[in-house]
């Protein structure tokens, strides 16, 4: 991996596991023979001066839930500038399903040094391409880009034909990625019925936590019903929400989202006694 591309990949790793999103990244620079490949499909006109290839660089982010593609979007865009009008996101009509692509261009950082080829410096931009994806949709996204999108017209048309059986299986897959979201839905109700914090917590925010909650606040949270049916019937993206980008500065445990999600939104005054001074000063005034 050249410098560049591994400064890119580097960068939104960092933010991503920060954030605790479950993710899977993936990146890649375009061949040579890749390149002349693509130059010579596209007609000897096509790439010039008002019209370039933007991914000599490539990164897919691969999430495990489809609504932390949104998360990943806003943390990718907050270290790089996006060329908004160059956005690629498929939006199908509730009756219709295929193979949904959500591809963002963003600008090199300045300095940023692209290692391009000689021979076609001046049809290459200096941007990269970040593709967003759930675990589901990535493998069948890449076989419909390998077998059907370079050799659509080796694919019957028809009202029967295998395309429609192609989009029939993306279609069962969407429907998976609901039923799991429903089944890590129903482990979290039973967590906050049985009083398994832990499991409240990991089913509920769906982030990436390793480590055991704390056996005295795991106590004090036993105590005070007030927190876990706070956390239980608010949002997810209102939890990661009020969670934010703390995790950059301090460590990404049980406890510590505990205490930052006590001191910014339920404000118990027992768990704040317990809260460590490291976590009031990153919370500021309000803690």
């Amino acid at each position: 991996m050249d410098a560049t591309l591994a400064s890119i990949t580097d960068a939104i790793r960092e933010k991503l596991n920060d954030s605790g999103i479950f993710n899977i990244l993936l990146a890649r620079k375009k061949t040579y023979e890749s390149i002349e490949k693509k130059v010579r499909n596209k007609g000897e006109n096509y790439y010039g001066e008002s019209k370039k290839i933007q991914d000599l660089y490539g990164i897919r982010v691969v999430l495990y839930f489809t609504e932390d593609i949104d998360t990943a979007v806003e943390i990718v865009s907050s270290l790089f500038a996006e060329i908004i009008e160059e956005r690629s996101i498929d939006k199908l009509g509730p009756n219709v399903f295929g193979a949904t692509r959500h591809n963002r261009i963003y600008r090199l950082s300045t300095g940023a040094k692209s290692i391009k080829y000689r021979d076609f410096d001046k049809l290459i931009d200096d941007t990269f391409e970040v593709q967003f994806r759930t675990i589901f949709t990535e493998g069948i996204l890449e076989i419909e880009h390998d077998f059907r999108y370079k050799y659509k017209d080796t694919w019957p048309a028809g009202e029967g034909s295998l395309e429609r059986v192609l989009y029939s299986i993306i279609a069962s897959l969407e429907s998976k990625e609901w039923a799991i979201d429903h089944l890590l839905s129903e482990l979290a109700f039973n967590a906050y019925k049985c009083g398994d914090w832990e499991s409240l917590l990991r089913n509920k925010l769906k982030i990436r936590i390793s480590d055991r909650l704390d056996e005295m606040l795991k106590m004090t949270i036993s105590s005070n019903s007030k927190l876990p049916k706070e956390i239980f019937k608010t949002s997810r993206k209102e939890l990661l929400s009020v969670l934010g980008d703390h995790f950059s500065r301090i460590p990404l445990s049980y406890d510590n989202v505990v205490y930052v999600l006590n001191c910014k939104k339920f404000r118990i005054k027992e768990i704040l006694d317990m809260t460590p001074k490291a976590i009031l000063w990153e919370i500021g005034p309000q803690a």
